[in-house]
């Protein structure tokens, strides 16, 4: 299933996947206020979780393959319908699909421009013999990271002129970011961000996520033994010269693509926790990690069962063998007999009668491709649910031919049924290794959510 498969991507999957988004998400955010005292490891965690709960939900869903089929022939589809439209027309999936593409262009880009930036300061860059471990920028407003493999920490030109302890405390900042791998979160945040634009959610959620990484690295920085009222003062400094100490020409903005030691947006959360001597410190423990886990899964699990018979209209295939059927009933549910064939004109090869798939020797068709069925919007609005019936003959070629209605549901809903059996192929029956048209039965289901 691609990307943009117009059975996947549609309104009905977007108002879902947004709904389940929102719910997850909204779990999460009240999970973080109850651990609000807890270390900030935790709560980045917890968000990093429901980000890739959020991506798991927007994975389509496959459904079983089909059981093995005994004879008599039978086979069941079923079809669910909510209380969103069954399909979108070409040209609303066209339209959704570019506003959709727009907006991730535009949110790439926006991500692929932050990286060329800080790309360009780092090789604008030059090294200090007193910070070894450091490149100098007249580019970069704050001293700030990047990288996974070979991880770069750039710190202001005007770090030349910090105090030797200054310069320390933001040293062990950008390290911690380094050791807890924060640029490849936020990356990963940020990619997010790039396919679910259109949920202000997902927004926050990366949003949280980068402020518990810079909370993170704090408490790593306090439990290395740092006095936190001299780390608060360090770090006002630091961000003093982004919020106004140089001219703004003279600051440019932080691009998406790093870690930066200050955010003057989030500074003053930052010193409260700082200097708050009720918070704890340091990362999660394993027990937590796995609590976190647990958790999550809690959460997501249940939307995932909701996702197996949702709006996306998932239908369940299966091959089921018939019940012993008594003779006085063979009519209904036994293999569909021949129908007497009309003799074809000498020119014309007349098609060979089907076998009944109850004979000795004869493999039972098996279906390969099985498009679903639609609910009519007549149907949905009149809460029709039930059971069409359809006889139909699997020729040679496995393709559905001859097909009847035997047991009626709706004029609209018989309809979509025989034009999506209509669509099926199946491994044609065979007959000592010969393939032969056979009878079979259908009966297609539709349920509404």
């Amino acid at each position: 299933m691609s990307w943009f498969d117009v059975n996947w991507f549609n309104v009905s999957w977007l108002i879902e996947f947004s709904l389940k988004a929102t719910v997850l998400l909204c779990a999460a955010r009240l999970a973080a206020f109850l651990l609000r005292r807890s270390p900030a490891d935790v709560r980045h965690r917890l968000w990093l979780a429901a980000l890739f709960g959020v991506a798991i939900l927007a994975l389509p869903v496959k459904f079983p393959q089909p059981v093995s089929i005994a004879v008599p022939v039978q086979f069941s589809v079923t079809t669910f319908g909510g209380a969103l439209p069954a399909r979108v027309s070409a040209g609303a999936w066209s339209l959704w699909s570019a506003i959709w593409i727009a907006g991730i262009v535009v949110a790439l880009a926006r991500l692929l421009a932050g990286l060329a930036t800080v790309a360009l300061w780092t090789r604008r860059a030059r090294r200090l013999n007193r910070m070894p471990s450091v490149l100098i920028s007249d580019l970069a407003p704050t001293p700030l990271t990047w990288g996974i493999f070979r991880p770069v920490i750039l710190f202001p030109a005007c770090s030349v002129e910090w105090p030797t302890d200054q310069v320390e405390l933001a040293l062990r900042h950008e390290q911690a970011h380094v050791s807890r791998c924060d640029w490849l979160w936020q990356m990963l945040a940020h990619a997010m961000n790039v396919v679910f634009w259109f949920h202000p959610l997902v927004w926050l959620a990366g949003a949280e996520l980068r402020r518990e990484a810079e909370s993170a690295a704090d408490d790593l920085v306090l439990a290395s033994g740092v006095d936190a009222a001299d780390y608060a003062e360090q770090l006002v400094r630091v961000a003093r010269f982004l919020s106004g100490a140089a001219p703004a020409a003279a600051v440019p903005a932080l691009p998406l693509a790093v870690v930066p030691m200050a955010r003057s947006r989030i500074l003053e959360s930052r010193v409260r926790e700082i200097l708050d001597p009720r918070r704890r410190r340091g990362q999660a423990s394993l027990v937590t990690r796995a609590a976190v886990a647990v958790l999550a899964c809690a959460c997501l699990l249940p939307l995932l069962a909701v996702q197996q018979q949702s709006a996306l209209r998932a239908v369940l295939i299966a091959g089921t063998p018939a019940a012993p059927v008594p003779p006085q009933l063979s009519e209904t549910v036994a293999p569909a007999p021949p129908a007497p064939q009309p003799a074809a004109p000498p020119s014309i090869a007349a098609k060979p009668a089907p076998v009944a798939a109850s004979s000795q020797d004869v493999v039972p068709p098996r279906p390969i491709y099985k498009p679903e069925p639609q609910y009519t919007e007549d149907a949905r609005i009149a809460k029709v649910q039930g059971s069409v019936r359809l006889s139909v003959v699997i020729d040679e070629q496995g393709r559905p031919d001859d097909i009847k209605v035997t047991t009626s549901l709706d004029p609209g809903l018989d309809e979509q049924a025989i034009e999506a059996v209509r669509q099926w192929l199946f491994a044609p029956a065979t007959k000592d290794g010969v393939p032969v048209p056979v009878s079979a039965f259908i009966e297609v289901n539709f349920r509404l959510l």
